[in-house]
């Protein structure tokens, strides 16, 4: 299945596998971690310590705290790439097996902060650099001794 965050194209595998780890987490607590990533993304440390404290409630083990970390990021920074619609993400994250609270939650954080995501990751993007100051001549030979 093709999915509009991803660029037109099919969801990574490892993306569907982390799915099922988020959706053991409560909306809420999904809420709150949401709100941590999009405050990295937009140059902002993370609080781990809080972020920690929702993993074990939840009973994460570290990796899959990575694995949410992640999927949660790619979800966030490529829906701002390709321009989704806050509904458009809501739905496609439900597609893909995410609980409709969960996946309100993600669109209602990624919709609050879209434009400031936007503009923070076009001026990391790579781009060319441009002349600032630029002079030129031309030398035009008349007559040779040769």
């Amino acid at each position: 299945m093709r999915f509009v965050f991803c660029g037109g194209l099919d969801c990574p595998d490892w993306l569907l596998a982390a799915t099922v780890v988020l959706s053991k987490l409560s909306s809420l607590r999904l809420k709150v971690i949401c709100n941590e990533i999009v405050k990295q993304v937009l140059g902002q440390p993370i609080e781990w310590p809080k972020v920690m404290k929702i993993a074990t409630e939840a009973k994460l083990e570290t990796f899959q705290l990575k694995q949410v970390v992640n999927c949660i990021e790619y979800v966030l920074t490529s829906a701002v790439r390709f321009n989704v619609d806050e509904k458009t993400l809501g739905d496609e994250m439900t597609m893909i097996g995410l609980p409709k609270e969960s996946a309100d939650q993600l669109s209602k954080a990624y919709a609050t902060s879209k434009d400031k995501m936007h503009s923070v990751l076009a001026a990391q993007s790579l781009r060319m650099p441009t002349a600032t100051d630029f002079e030129w001549r031309v030398d035009y030979v008349l007559d040779s001794s040769s």
